[in-house]
């Protein structure tokens, strides 16, 4: 049996997975759907009703008080984040039916999903890590920074912590660049390092190197990342600008779920580099 591990992050990749109403359910319908998928899940304490009492109309035991509240807690969660809401009363009544509810367009987007969940440090870091297994020590801290500050509702300080790790990442890139390219290049990129807050131009130019070098295994993926990277780095910048700075939960949310994908094809990019010294134009 595995044991009940009750955080936040753990039963909403459930939620996720099991809850399949998305019109005039209620509360017990949902608590039902993901009792169902615990119980496949073989989680301790989730029990059917035994046969000698089959009469009773319930499946299910009531869960443990752990499991209950934190089901409760899954579901205010889909509320407060506008994944669910309560149905309108027809016939236009002035108020909301607070007893059923329907599942919005943005969560049907929530729970089609399938990247990680920034709710949850340790498993975000558990699929980070495997991922990019050998992940530079001080791209973690950051990460873990930014987690830390979504988690906290702090959008700001959690957009500037996934922008330094995803800076963080450029220059190591540019560093096994400069390794695999010919002396003039790598000399122009070794300057470009040496100058503060150079990530914008270094990530043009080695944007530019992956064009020109046709040898270079990117398959329109490096491209991918280092746009990416880029929208990161200027998502923490709107943050810490006092004239233009707009920052919000979606949109970290986002840079947050993608940057272990960005991360791992940055690695294999680096892995390329590193094997291929002197090579590049």
């Amino acid at each position: 049996m595995t044991p009940p591990p009750y955080t936040l992050s753990w039963i909403l990749s459930a939620v996720r997975n099991e809850f399949k109403a998305r019109a005039n359910f209620d509360y017990s319908l949902y608590l039902l759907q993901l009792t169902q998928g615990l119980e496949r899940l073989k989680v301790a304490g989730v029990r059917r009703v035994p046969p000698e009492r089959s009469y009773v109309n319930q499946v299910f035991d009531p869960l443990p008080p752990e499991l209950e509240n934190l089901a409760a807690e899954a579901f205010w969660y889909l509320l407060r984040n506008g994944y669910v809401m309560p149905q309108p009363n027809q016939g236009g009544a002035v108020n909301l039916n607070l007893h059923r509810y329907n599942v919005t367009e943005r969560g049907l987007e929530w729970f089609k999903g399938v990247e990680p969940l920034p709710e949850g440090a340790d498993g975000y870091m558990k699929f980070l890590t495997d991922r990019v297994p050998n992940v530079d020590e001080v791209i973690v801290q950051y990460v873990k920074e930014a987690l830390h500050a979504f988690n906290g509702r702090a959008y700001f300080a959690a957009a500037v912590m996934i922008g330094a790790a995803s800076e963080k990442a450029i220059y190591l890139l540019a560093g096994d660049m400069v390794t695999a390219l010919k002396p003039t290049q790598s000399k122009k990129l070794q300057d470009l390092l040496t100058e503060r807050g150079a990530a914008k131009r270094v990530l043009d130019f080695m944007l530019k190197v992956i064009e020109r070098n046709k040898s270079i295994p990117s398959d329109g993926a490096a491209f991918q990342l280092t746009a990416l990277f880029d929208a990161i780095r200027a998502e923490r910048n709107s943050a810490v600008h006092p004239n233009t700075a707009e920052v919000s939960g979606d949109s970290v949310r986002i840079l947050t779920t993608t940057f272990p994908y960005a991360l791992s094809k940055s690695e294999e990019l680096r892995s390329w580099l590193k094997a291929h010294p002197l090579s590049l134009d």
